[in-house]
Protein backbone atom coordinates (compact mmCIF):
# COMPACT_ATOMS: atom_id res chain seq x y z
CA UNK A 1 0.00 0.00 0.00
CA UNK A 2 2.91 2.37 0.60
CA UNK A 3 3.68 2.23 -3.12
CA UNK A 4 0.24 3.64 -3.83
CA UNK A 5 0.94 6.74 -1.77
CA UNK A 6 4.29 7.26 -3.47
CA UNK A 7 2.56 7.15 -6.86
CA UNK A 8 0.06 9.95 -6.30
CA UNK A 9 1.34 13.48 -5.94
CA UNK A 10 -2.06 15.03 -5.26
CA UNK A 11 -5.52 13.50 -5.07
CA UNK A 12 -8.71 15.45 -5.65
CA UNK A 13 -12.24 14.12 -5.42
CA UNK A 14 -14.32 15.64 -8.18
CA UNK A 15 -18.06 15.07 -8.07
CA UNK A 16 -19.29 17.00 -11.09
CA UNK A 17 -18.30 18.27 -14.52
CA UNK A 18 -17.76 21.85 -13.33
CA UNK A 19 -15.19 20.85 -10.72
CA UNK A 20 -13.47 18.58 -13.27
CA UNK A 21 -13.24 21.39 -15.83
CA UNK A 22 -11.85 23.79 -13.21
CA UNK A 23 -9.30 21.25 -12.00
CA UNK A 24 -8.00 20.46 -15.49
CA UNK A 25 -7.46 24.07 -16.48
CA UNK A 26 -5.91 24.58 -19.92
CA UNK A 27 -4.47 21.05 -20.18
CA UNK A 28 -5.54 18.97 -23.15
CA UNK A 29 -3.01 16.14 -22.74
CA UNK A 30 -4.88 14.03 -20.20
CA UNK A 31 -4.47 10.35 -19.29
CA UNK A 32 -7.55 8.50 -18.04
CA UNK A 33 -7.48 5.23 -16.10
CA UNK A 34 -10.95 3.80 -15.34
CA UNK A 35 -11.18 1.28 -12.49
CA UNK A 36 -13.84 -0.77 -10.74
CA UNK A 37 -12.62 0.30 -7.32
CA UNK A 38 -9.90 -2.21 -6.46
CA UNK A 39 -6.62 -0.49 -7.36
CA UNK A 40 -3.95 -3.08 -8.18
CA UNK A 41 -0.43 -3.19 -9.66
CA UNK A 42 -1.79 -3.10 -13.21
CA UNK A 43 -3.59 0.16 -12.47
CA UNK A 44 -0.47 1.57 -10.81
CA UNK A 45 1.55 0.71 -13.90
CA UNK A 46 -0.97 2.58 -16.09
CA UNK A 47 -0.97 5.54 -13.70
CA UNK A 48 2.84 5.72 -13.69
CA UNK A 49 2.96 5.57 -17.50
CA UNK A 50 0.27 8.22 -17.83
CA UNK A 51 2.18 10.48 -15.42
CA UNK A 52 5.25 10.12 -17.66
CA UNK A 53 3.54 11.00 -20.95
CA UNK A 54 0.59 13.25 -20.00
CA UNK A 55 0.21 16.63 -18.33
CA UNK A 56 -2.57 15.35 -16.07
CA UNK A 57 -3.78 11.89 -15.07
CA UNK A 58 -7.32 11.10 -13.98
CA UNK A 59 -8.24 7.84 -12.24
CA UNK A 60 -11.91 7.01 -11.88
CA UNK A 61 -13.01 4.72 -9.09
CA UNK A 62 -16.42 3.27 -9.91
CA UNK A 63 -18.08 0.89 -7.48
CA UNK A 64 -21.11 -0.84 -8.96
CA UNK A 65 -23.73 -1.40 -6.22
CA UNK A 66 -25.18 -4.35 -8.19
CA UNK A 67 -21.98 -6.27 -7.47
CA UNK A 68 -22.77 -6.39 -3.75
CA UNK A 69 -25.38 -8.65 -2.17
CA UNK A 70 -25.57 -6.78 1.13
CA UNK A 71 -26.75 -3.22 0.47
CA UNK A 72 -25.46 -2.10 3.88
CA UNK A 73 -21.86 -2.86 2.84
CA UNK A 74 -22.00 -0.59 -0.21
Amino acid sequence: MFYLFKTFTQMKILLNKTSLTKSLGPFNDIGFIPTMGAIHKGHLSLINRSNQVCNKTIVSIFVNPKQFNNKKRF
